[in-house]
């Protein structure tokens, strides 16, 4: 199928991510690779520890890292990396809960976390989330500070 057909027709984004992804990952790997991406995902923490992924704003995503040609901001130290960290993510055993090896999304940075990614998880408005502010965040999360940030100066 031509990626300008797939384009031209309704709900054809979320089909060129589908085609993307399997061209990416073998079927072998399917299962380990469903999970979230994209912006239509986010996580929660509930008040009692529980990570799950509900709608949201792309703060929560499968722990997977993309492969790109070289380029000017893509150059082959990132390629060798990207290698690496994929081999090293491979290599992690299922979760024994059947939660998703996850990327969590945060002000401060981004977590590897094991994450439900049940699509009958309801949000909670009493959880814990990316839009929480950063102290709550980094209680809840456990996150160590003080941790070095590189900042846009």
């Amino acid at each position: 199928m031509c990626v300008e057909k797939v384009l031209s027709t309704p709900g054809s984004k979320t089909r060129v991510v589908e085609l993307f992804r399997r061209s990416q990952f073998p079927k072998k790997e399917e299962n380990k690779t469903m999970g979230c991406t994209g912006k239509a995902c986010g996580w929660q923490m509930s008040r009692t520890g529980t990570m799950g992924c509900v709608n949201g704003s792309g703060t929560c995503a499968a722990a997977m890292l993309v492969k790109a040609k070289p380029s000017g901001f893509h150059d082959q130290t990132l390629i060798d990396a990207t290698v690496k960290i994929s081999d090293i993510l491979g290599a992690i055993p299922p979760d024994k809960q059947g939660r998703q090896l996850s990327f969590v999304n945060t002000e401060m940075g981004t977590l590897l976390a094991w994450v439900s990614h049940d699509p009958t998880t309801a949000s909670d408005p009493d959880a814990i989330t990316a839009e929480s502010d950063a102290a709550t965040v980094a209680t809840a999360l456990g996150l160590i500070y003080p941790q070095s940030t590189q900042t846009g100066a």
